[in-house]
């Protein structure tokens, strides 16, 4: 009897320990337990899923993307944090981004996007500035992306599949404002250059120009980071070489979104001779597509409603536009095979006009009788109800009207 006893005892306790250390091994959920960050005087790595506590200096290391924290010297202030350190202040745990507090203080880095310019609203299809925690976590892949990148070489083809899928990747990644800012403000922009050599294969450099536009697009504070690399410039010595309608079509995207808005973006177009170089462009271009995108971009660089008021304020150089008012007399026959071409090419000729009577009625695109011809043509052919045929209707008229002064 008394050993009968000793044997319930024996597996009455082993199974409450199996119990307990399954209590302590795994969350309700049945995922291990994390755990809990014990800070020292020396900084640790923060594994995935950790809580830190607040008052801790907390690092990002950009080359790796791993988050170590260590205790904050109860004498040391805020001010004296080293550039690639921050505080977590007491009243919060959320991550901080830690590449900006080189650059400036937190407070003013959200007082820049809670005062964005109502002309430069992010359109509908991208996404909303995503929380501080989830912004560190995003932080962390770029960087990693850009391990990466900066490991690829055009001879080891080898790692380009990997290349391509963290562009993919990238691309998402800098859709948000904030993100996108801080890709611009860190090491991206010259990595993303680097992948624009010809010598790299198309599929990566299209990607390339893709994240370098949707990082600056209707993103201010991005495109001001981005003015040490030159982007404007060195995306228009790329456009006055290159023949591919794929890469042109992607490379006028990213100088779109380079320019729009920003004044020294648009004097660095101007100074770079950008009209001339974008008419080679729209004419060495093979496709009508990718020819509206150059149409496109010629009109959004004359039209001050498409631009800041302190971009608007700065009168275009001219030189290069009467080459457009050639190249568009060179291509009239083009504009009647697409209707959404054609809608871009009649906007170009009127730009152009318009361009006179803000400067004085300077001739910029003389009147001539090919010209006068085509939309005289043009006019008496639209005899549709369609809705863009409607609009080309209306912009003929207003380009009858300016060709015959």
């Amino acid at each position: 009897m008394r050993y009968l006893t000793l044997l319930v005892a024996t597996v009455l306790l082993a199974h409450t320990t199996l119990a307990l250390n399954a209590a302590i091994s795994e969350h309700d959920d049945g995922k291990p337990a994390v755990e809990p960050f014990v800070p020292t005087d020396e900084f640790q790595v923060i594994k995935d899923g950790q809580d830190i506590p607040p008052g801790l200096y907390v690092k990002l290391d950009v080359s790796t993307g791993q988050r170590m924290a260590k205790k904050m010297p109860k004498n040391e202030q805020a001010s004296s944090t080293a550039s690639h350190d921050l505080i977590v202040p007491e009243d919060t745990k959320h991550e901080m981004d830690a590449q900006e507090i080189a650059k400036e203080k937190l407070e003013d880095k959200l007082h820049r996007l809670d005062n964005k310019q109502a002309k430069h609203t992010a359109p509908s299809s991208r996404r909303k500035p995503l929380s501080r925690y989830h912004q560190s976590t995003d932080d962390q892949r770029i960087a990693h992306y850009l391990v990466t990148i900066k490991a690829a070489t055009v001879d080891n083809k080898e790692k380009h599949a990997k290349l391509s899928e963290a562009l993919d990747d990238l691309q998402d990644l800098v859709d948000d404002l904030e993100t996108g800012y801080n890709f611009a403000h860190g090491d991206g922009i010259p990595q993303a250059f680097r992948l624009l050599d010809p010598s790299w294969p198309r599929d990566i450099r299209r990607k390339a120009a893709i994240i370098i536009g949707e990082a600056l697009s209707n993103n201010p504070e991005a495109q001001q980071a981005a003015r040490p690399h030159h982007v404007t410039t060195r995306l228009l010595a790329l456009l006055g070489k290159e023949h591919d309608n794929e890469i042109i079509s992607r490379l006028l995207y990213a100088l779109s979104s380079a320019t729009r808005g920003d004044r020294i973006a648009h004097d660095a177009f101007y100074n770079a001779d950008g009209f001339l170089l974008l008419v080679n462009a729209y004419e060495r271009a093979s496709e009508l597509h990718v020819r509206s995108k150059a149409l496109d971009l010629f009109i959004d660089l004359l039209n001050p409603d498409m631009q800041s008021d302190e971009a608007a304020s700065t009168t275009p150089s001219h030189r290069g536009l009467g080459d457009w008012c050639e190249a568009l007399g060179r291509t009239l026959d083009l504009s009647t095979s697409d209707i959404y071409f054609q809608l871009d090419f009649v906007r170009a000729l009127v730009a152009l006009k318009e361009e006179e009577a803000r400067n004085n009625n300077e001739v910029l695109c003389p009147t001539n009788a090919t010209i006068t011809r085509y939309i005289e043509g043009q006019i008496k052919a639209q005899q549709s109800s369609d809705e863009n045929e409607q609009e080309l209707l209306k912009l003929l008229q207003r380009a009858q009207h300016l060709y015959k002064k």
